[in-house]
């Protein structure tokens, strides 16, 4: 049984503090590794920023199989295989509209930390 630490950290400190190492990465895609989280909308359909640069990169595959997959809803995610990108999985999974502090946002982002991590496991 594989045993994965994982540390929660506050999104507004993510956001901040993220966002320009992903910008800088978003464009190369040059790592092996097995899963991407990709930061989706729920409608899985081509998005703006990060997710619109992954299906770029992965290909017009990944554009046609999100369009089947039925949407995701917030704090859920779905999986896809790599297409043209140097990894085995896509794991799409949306997150809560943050802007609104409540507890039930926190809630709904502790789910998509949980269901990437489990999704990812299996």
């Amino acid at each position: 049984m594989k045993t994965i630490t994982v540390k929660i950290i506050d999104p507004s400190y993510l956001h901040n503090q993220m966002a320009a190492k992903l910008q800088r990465i978003a464009g190369k895609y040059t790592c092996d590794v097995d899963v991407i989280v990709n930061p989706a909308n729920q409608t899985l359909i081509f998005g703006l920023g990060l997710d619109g640069k992954i299906k770029i990169k992965a290909g017009i595959g990944l554009i046609l199989k999100c369009l089947t997959l039925g949407g995701c809803r917030v704090g859920k995610c779905k999986i896809t295989s790599g297409y043209k990108l140097n990894c085995k999985y896509i794991i799409h999974t949306v997150g809560p509209n943050y802007r609104k502090n409540s507890e039930k946002h926190r809630m709904l982002l502790r789910d998509c930390y949980y269901n990437t991590m489990k999704t990812a496991i299996e």
